[in-house]
């Protein structure tokens, strides 16, 4: 039996309730656990269980102690003072054992706690043997993996016994606020250099949490060095609960409905997962089996809400990956890719999470020069930035999991976010190695070499590559890059000719200005009137681009029926409203 103390200096940093939800999310792994309500002068544990009630006459710790105080007698049976709380669980039967503080309702409460005098109990060393037959018959009577004891605050008799006597390891809550920063970095110094545990031979294992701090939007890293400065503690020894919206309104333990608050409950299972209970491991393999099995008998619906409370108490590699192919095998490539992602920041080498999150990328609608990182998988891309996303998306190009495809639209990306020497080389190596059953998807590859082969200064190769490409697939800032080449080539007469081509097949922005300039210094500007005047489609993108009709009239051309148009238009859209 592991016995953990949950204990603070000041209130209101949330100690019962963190106390609470550690007792149930063991409760759920399938633990034997029991809390322990040692706050005798504030009890209230058991109200933190929605619609619990203790039974009338309930006894509790207060009468247990009581009676040793009066009759020197020896601990009694632990049923007497003990209730069962139920939780809610795929689990049949899951409890969580209380032993509160006593009936504090009833009439006689305070009486008996005006009773309580410390100094008689550990007036000699029975009141230290008291307490430790007390954990060996909660021990064999009720064959415990875990007792968790919620303590009282401040500098009492009942703080030392249950941080130092009766605990194993003691986690000590606190705000940034300096009284409570200097307390319990005191405390936990008394603690750690314990007489009372060095004669039982039992030192005691300290955890720090800084309760209900606002989470920093840019990481924690800054204020977990910061904290572990002030508490004088190893950041292994350090721990979050982060201000909740959700308990601003109303207290709730987090663990009894794990999809109410999910970055609450993330919280709590950084610091449940820095406590010491090994044979918590051993249950989560075990509660991951039990779930999967009981999936196969119950509906879609059932399913996700068994798989999304599995995720939320198990932060393990295993829950990660089952949650990753639940979502795929169901349609839901953004909802695996969330779970891919947490599996890689556990196994950043699973190929697996790298090839799940890679094609969900690749593959989604991410267009990052007009800051639109796909409208509808907008959960991922508010979580992570584009650029990690793309870096995973590379890990499972070195790996040789992607398809041409995913490889080509990978250099896409690549070219998006400026690193061109990148997207030059994928691009290059799938026109050089990759089969491609898609002409676009080739055109693709071969503009994306020869855009980035020019921004990188490699003017030869992108020649070559530009004078490969049917000039029907010349499109976009491409058809910009190859009038351009032949221009740098001091071939103007090739490049107007190259420049009205494009033209001539359709607005293309950029090219006007290039093709105008052109046509001015060939003296030529009858050509380039004639292929505008003649295309309807590029007469219509001049009239709506302010910037090309400003560049041809800078270089010399009568944009003033163009301004008529533009009039006309506007007359006819008025009459229209």
């Amino acid at each position: 039996m592991k016995t953990i103390t949950f204990f603070s200096y000041k209130g209101g940093v949330g100690r019962t309730l963190a106390a609470t939800n550690f007792a149930v999310y063991l409760a759920k792994l399938g633990l034997n656990v029991v809390i322990m309500d040692f706050d005798l002068d504030a009890p209230g544990v058991d109200s933190k269980f929605p619609g619990f009630r203790l039974p009338e006459g309930q006894l509790g710790l207060l009468d247990y102690i009581l009676r040793f105080q009066q009759e020197g007698s020896a601990p009694g049976p632990v049923d007497e003072i003990l209730c069962r709380v139920p939780v809610s669980s795929s689990r049949q039967d899951c409890t969580v054992g209380l032993i509160p503080a006593g009936d504090y309702l009833a009439a006689d409460y305070c009486a008996k706690l005006n009773e309580l005098n410390w100094a008689d109990v550990f007036s000699d060393e029975r009141g230290v043997e008291f307490f430790q037959l007390f954990l060996e018959r909660i021990k064999e009577e009720l064959s415990l993996d875990v007792l968790v004891i919620d303590s009282r605050t401040g500098f009492s008799e009942i703080g030392g016994l249950c941080t130092q006597q009766l605990a194993d390891e003691a986690v000590i809550l606190s705000s940034l606020a300096s009284e409570s920063v200097k307390m319990t970095r005191h405390l936990a110094k008394i603690i750690r250099e314990s007489e009372i545990a060095r004669k039982l031979n039992k030192p005691v294992e300290t955890k720090i949490v800084v309760s209900r701090v606002p989470k920093p939007r840019r990481g924690i890293d800054k204020l977990k060095a910061e904290c572990c400065k002030k508490f004088d503690v190893d950041e292994t020894k350090l721990f979050f609960l982060f201000s909740c919206p959700g308990l601003e309104r109303e207290e709730f333990v987090a663990m009894l409905d794990t999809q109410k608050e999910e970055s609450l409950i993330a919280s709590y299972m950084q610091l449940f997962q820095g406590l010491d209970v090994e044979v918590a491991q051993e249950s989560i393999r075990e509660e991951i089996e039990r779930t999967e099995k009981g999936l196969l008998s119950c509906s879609a619906n059932e399913a996700e809400v068994r798989i999304r409370e599995m995720v939320a108490l198990f932060p393990h590699p295993e829950v990660y990956r089952r949650a990753m192919r639940f979502f795929e095998l169901t349609r839901r490539p953004d909802e695996a890719s969330i779970f891919g992602l947490r599996l890689l920041e556990l196994l950043p080498d699973n190929k697996e999470a790298q090839l799940q999150v890679a094609r969900f990328v690749l593959h989604s609608d991410i267009n990052v020069r007009h800051g639109a990182l796909g409208r509808q998988y907008g959960q991922l891309f508010e979580k992570v930035d584009i650029r990690h996303l793309v870096a995973i998306a590379e890990r499972a190009y070195a790996t040789g999991d992607l398809l041409v495809e995913e490889k080509v639209r990978l250099a896409d990306l690549l070219e998006d976010l400026k690193e061109h020497a990148k997207s030059f080389q994928i691009a290059k190596d799938c026109l050089e190695f990759d089969e491609f059953g898609d002409p676009d998807v080739r055109s693709t590859a071969m503009g994306i070499a020869a855009r980035t082969a020019m921004k990188l200064g490699k003017k030869e190769e992108a020649a070559k590559l530009v004078a490969s490409i049917p000039l029907g697939r010349l499109r976009g800032t491409l058809a910009n890059v190859a009038v351009q080449l032949k221009v740098d080539a001091g071939d103007k007469d090739e490049a107007f000719e190259l420049s009205k081509a494009i033209l001539s097949r359709g607005f293309t922005p950029g090219i006007i200005g290039t093709a105008a300039e052109l046509a001015r210094e060939l003296q030529r500007q009858n050509e380039l009137e004639e292929v505008i005047h003649l295309n309807p489609e590029l007469e219509s993108g001049i009239l709506r681009n302010s910037e090309s009709m400003w560049e041809l009239e800078q270089h010399g051309f009568d944009v003033s029926g163009f301004h008529e148009q533009a009039r006309a238009a506007r007359r006819v859209a008025r009459r229209r409203h």
